[in-house]
């Protein structure tokens, strides 16, 4: 009697549009800071919602635009760290956790000193903060991970077009009735199933791997960079107080229309220690969508010069004139999305052509110990965990049994 077969897993289509989900928050995310323009009311009591908020600021405003500025880096850095497949993101931890520190200051929650060197009360909350991070991703997120559609290789093989070839000859199949000869009907479906399976190898390809020296070096900046950046901020706040003028590196900068140099560097250095890890971010993604990540970036390097100019408001209505540039990353997300989306159907497709010859051998291996044994071997191949180093072996196995089960089936004509 055949062995009931597997149930399909996860949809490859609905891991595309969590995909979508996480390009979209990565481009809307930074807009975000704008929202604190819709508050304008006095004093220290903010009202929303039925929340009632005490806060030691002189305006709501201001309140609301100090959450958003750490908010918004903390939820870029999360989706980061969850969307990494990378050894080394784990030192992307100090990050989020330094800004989900912040926002518990906003709210009064630990002890509040923007401007001031970390004290014991800091590190043991961003010890707690990373460790809960951690463990969520251990117990939670790894569950799901699954290899991402590489950017570079959208293109590749046309998926819209063999979308719907492949999609036109199972439809002719059907329509010619083979169902009724199972044998000659198993034919045609393994037949179909590994054209689709060589295409998803050809089209897939292997990328360029620098060497392990290179790499090697690349990945220590890396790691040294990310873990610098929190000692950055508090380097800023070790600053004298009432300073209007410093040079660095023989170029005098002034306070800019900020109390004293020392808040204009707070002010930048929590741009700059945002900026730098995304840009670390583009480089080393390879999810079809790291062109979204422009937008936090084009936003935060637009901020971080304006905060030069002569400007009497920031992070307000002047950063309209980076909006066109987004758009343009808005166009480039789109027109992957499109090419994603019929990869991920081609992807559905595959896997239900391969749960139906699987029913298919589970009907016939009754009668035919050859069969079974071939059943046997096509559901190893379905577990099996398909990467770059073993593709082409895959690839070979799959057509070796196709060969052998059409062997078989022309024997028994």
């Amino acid at each position: 009697m055949g062995s009931t077969p597997k149930k399909r897993e996860p949809a490859w289509n609905e891991k595309f549009l969590w995909e979508v989900i996480r390009a979209i928050a990565v481009i809307v995310l930074p807009f975000c800071i704008f929202l604190h323009l819709l508050f304008n009311g006095d004093g220290n009591n903010l009202y929303l919602f039925n929340l009632h908020v005490e806060h030691p600021f002189q305006t709501d405003q201001i309140f609301v635009w100090i959450i958003l500025k750490n908010i918004i880096p903390l939820f870029l850095f999360l989706i980061w760290y969850f969307s990494s497949n990378y050894w080394w993101k784990y030192f992307i931890l100090p990050l989020p956790s330094l800004f989900f520190y912040f926002v518990l200051q906003n709210f009064g929650l630990v002890p509040s000193h923007y401007l001031h060197e970390m004290d014991i009360v800091d590190l043991v909350s961003l010890l707690l903060i990373g460790s809960g991070i951690f463990l969520f991703d251990f117990m939670v997120s790894r569950k799901n991970i699954h290899n991402p559609v590489r950017y570079d290789l959208i293109y590749n093989g046309n998926p819209k077009n063999h979308f719907k070839s492949h999609i036109a000859y199972y439809e002719v199949i059907k329509s010619q009735g083979w169902e009724g000869n199972l044998e000659i009907y198993l034919k045609k479906l393994y037949s179909l199933e590994t054209s689709i399976q060589e295409w998803i190898e050809r089209s897939t390809g292997i990328a360029d791997e620098p060497s392990l020296v290179a790499r090697r070096l690349f990945e220590g900046f890396v790691i040294l960079l990310l873990l610098y950046m929190p000692i950055f901020r508090y380097q800023v706040g070790a600053m004298e107080d009432g300073i209007k003028e410093i040079t660095f590196a023989g170029i005098r900068i002034g306070s800019h229309g900020f109390l004293n140099v020392k808040v204009l560097m707070w002010f930048i250095s929590a741009k700059i220690m945002t900026l730098l890890p995304l840009c670390v971010w583009y480089v080393t993604c390879q999810h079809w969508w790291k062109y979204a990540i422009f937008s936090p970036i084009i936003l935060y390097a637009f901020q971080i010069w304006e905060a030069f100019q002569d400007n009497d408001i920031l992070d307000a209505y002047g950063n309209i004139r980076a909006f066109p540039a987004v758009f343009v990353v808005v166009s480039l997300v789109v027109s992957l999305s499109i090419a994603v989306r019929y990869r991920s159907k081609i992807l559905d497709f595959h896997q239900d052509i391969k749960l139906e010859i699987e029913a298919l051998l589970g009907k016939m291996e009754g009668s035919n110990n050859i069969l079974a044994h071939q059943q046997k071997i096509f559901r190893e191949l379905q577990d099996t965990k398909v990467d770059t180093e073993n593709a082409q072996n895959h690839l070979q196995s799959l057509l070796k049994l196709r060969e052998e089960l059409l062997r078989e089936l022309d024997q028994k004509k």
